[in-house]
């Protein structure tokens, strides 16, 4: 899933730590590092960048909105 980077199925503030880590030091994930970038990649541009990271923003306040939505039933 785009942006689920920590694979729990959800858009959260996790995401974003890990997205944020990733994007700091790719270098550091050896092999594994096309694979993370292609989930931390929501444009699919090639690169993991500021733009992905807005969009991520994006999916978890909506994420959070419907999470709350969903609550009041």
């Amino acid at each position: 899933n785009h942006g689920d980077v920590n694979n729990d199925l959800r858009w959260t503030a996790a995401d974003l730590t890990a997205f944020d880590a990733f994007v700091a030091n790719p270098a550091s994930y050896g092999w594994f590092r096309a694979f993370v970038n292609n989930i931390c990649d929501l444009d699919n541009n090639g690169v993991a960048n500021a733009t992905d990271r807005a969009m991520l923003v994006q999916l978890m306040n909506m994420s959070n909105s419907a999470a709350v939505a969903g609550s009041a039933f």
